[in-house]
């Protein structure tokens, strides 16, 4: 009993090494790619001059009345826009000189 006791508390620092030296490669793998990726997204190429969206005509889908509900849109009041990430102050409706949201821009004409 006392050897095994023995034989144990010898190979629990080397495996306790191990797992260390092991979990210590894991953290340092993980961090290196957390750092690439934010440096990939806060320094990757964006031209301000592109805008970045759908052209109108490629959503006109979203306004063509569905015949199988029960009400047609010139019944309807509301209008539901989901967006993510959008500022009021980057939206042509609102005043902003590039053309980025011109789907919306177009409903707001109407």
């Amino acid at each position: 009993m006392r050897a095994t006791r023995q034989a144990m508390s010898a190979l629990l620092p080397r495996a306790r090494r191990s797992v260390r030296r092991v979990l210590m490669r894991a953290g340092v793998a993980l961090a290196a790619g957390g750092v690439t990726a934010y440096a990939w997204l806060v320094w990757r190429p964006v031209d301000p001059n592109v805008v970045d969206t759908v052209a109108p005509e490629d959503l006109a889908g979203a306004l063509t009345p569905d015949p199988s509900l029960p009400l047609s849109i010139s019944e309807t009041d509301v209008l539901v826009v989901a967006a993510c990430t959008l500022r009021r102050d980057r939206m042509g409706l609102y005043g902003h000189p590039l053309p980025t949201t011109p789907f919306l821009d177009a409903l707001g004409a109407r």
